[in-house]
């Protein structure tokens, strides 16, 4: 009798997504109804979150934010940041590994830039409409009524979420949501290793890479800190009030997370994959003609926004810089090759035909995440992969006789890859 042939070895994720065999889930996470006092002249930590659950298998975080403030007038003018309400958070960690965090933000607006540009959800459909809430349609060319089209102005919409653009009773009690993911869906995986090798001939759907959390290892809080109610500098809180004006707030915190329960199967479960899904955003200042920035990331970048700042603007209290006081922007590799060399109406227009979204005043954005053969599949196939590549740059060039105000500032949203070893 001939000998038996040997079993097919088990392969990790095999049976992953198949019916009656992988159970979803979303529900609320350890942490629901937990209110911090914040204060008006200092910023707050929120230290009464605690650990995310250890257990089952988490794709994403939602995190609730209800804000509840006494709001007391004083005499003369008193503003809203353009950045409300997410500025009400001053900064957000989710730290994972040791040595790296899925999200590290220094202003709750990056949090809402990310998931307007790259939604967790849907890859390509935003909650926020076309221009946070206006319609895309509406916008007014530069000269003229308004047009249907993608427009190109200086200027844009107002945000809709502000019903008075003032620190009144209007804008009372704001509740938003940001989200935090601890993974990423591409339509099209491409495996490699740290120096670029693929692990595979062939691209694959998959989630990269999902969080596995029960042991010891996955000891996780939530580190938040809440911005001060009244700030001098609008890119770093809520409001700007006069002196004699009083704002008292709280902000209650409820998390959520969407995931599948754990078979630990191997075969059943979702693959873990030696990168994994990052948000971080950084500062860098606007000095020099053109501006040279490195980007200081080791990654596979997806996708950069640039969120432009001027704090000398609007009397003192800031604003975004108009994007019409650039001419030219380049995302450069290898030293002197170009992946992007672009106006701001052209950066402007792809987005819109890869998203048809409009951005927000003062930001532009670069996605290298969406397959340019116009599918829409997303991919990481023509990341910038920062690890095998030469001198990433960013080119920025200004308009003529344009000088950025005393401590203007780029931040920057890294929407990336990062290699960590699977554990």
């Amino acid at each position: 009798m001939a000998p038996a042939a040997p079993a097919a070895a088990a392969v990790p994720g095999q049976f992953y997504g198949l019916p009656g065999l992988t159970q979803f889930m979303e529900l609320p996470d350890a942490q629901v109804g937990v209110t911090v006092v914040g204060a008006q002249a200092s910023t707050t930590n929120v230290n009464t979150l605690s650990q995310l659950t250890q257990d089952n298998i988490t794709f994403w975080w939602e995190m609730d934010v209800a804000i509840a403030q006494t709001y007391t007038a004083g005499t003369g003018s008193e503003t809203t940041s353009p950045f409300w309400p997410w500025s009400f958070i001053s900064s957000c960690q989710l730290q994972l590994q040791s040595m790296y965090s899925n999200v590290q933000v220094d202003n709750g607006y990056d949090l809402m830039l990310f998931e307007m540009i790259w939604p967790t959800r849907s890859p390509r459909v935003s909650q926020y409409g076309g221009d946070l809430g206006a319609n895309p349609a509406e916008k007014a060319f530069a000269a003229g009524p308004p047009q249907a089209g993608v427009p190109y102005n200086g200027a844009v919409n107002p945000n809709l979420f502000i019903t008075t653009p003032s620190a009144t009773p209007q804008t009372q009690n704001p509740n938003f949501c940001v989200t935090l993911p601890g993974s990423i869906y591409l339509d099209e995986y491409w495996d490699m290793d740290m120096e670029g090798n693929l692990q595979s001939d062939v691209a694959f759907p998959a989630r990269v890479s999902p969080q596995y959390m029960a042991g010891a290892a996955r000891q996780i809080t939530p580190k938040v800190v809440l911005a001060a109610g009244s700030v001098t500098d609008e890119s770093t809180g809520p409001y700007n009030l006069v002196s004699n004006a009083t704002i008292a707030f709280s902000a209650t915190f409820s998390l959520r997370r969407v995931g599948l329960y754990s078979t630990e199967n191997p075969q059943v479960d979702p693959p873990v994959y030696n990168w994994q899904y990052q948000r971080i955003s950084k500062s860098y200042p606007l000095i020099g003609s053109p501006l040279i920035i490195k980007l200081d990331e080791s990654a596979q970048i997806l996708g950069l926004f640039m969120r432009f700042w001027d704090p000398t603007l609007n009397t003192g209290v800031g604003g975004p810089i108009a994007i019409t006081n650039f001419i030219e922007l380049q995302l450069l590799y290898g030293g002197s090759l170009n992946r992007f060399d672009d106006s701001p109406k052209t950066m402007q227009r792809r987005l819109f035909d890869q998203h048809r979204l409009l951005l927000p005043a003062g930001v532009l954005c670069w996605d290298l995440s969406l397959d340019p053969d116009g599918s829409g599949k997303t991919t990481n196939a023509y990341a910038l992969n920062t690890l095998v590549t030469a001198s990433p740059t960013i080119k920025i060039t200004y308009a003529s006789g344009y000088t950025p105000g005393t401590g203007s500032k780029v931040i920057i949203g890294y929407h990336e890859l990062k290699y960590v070893l699977a554990q």
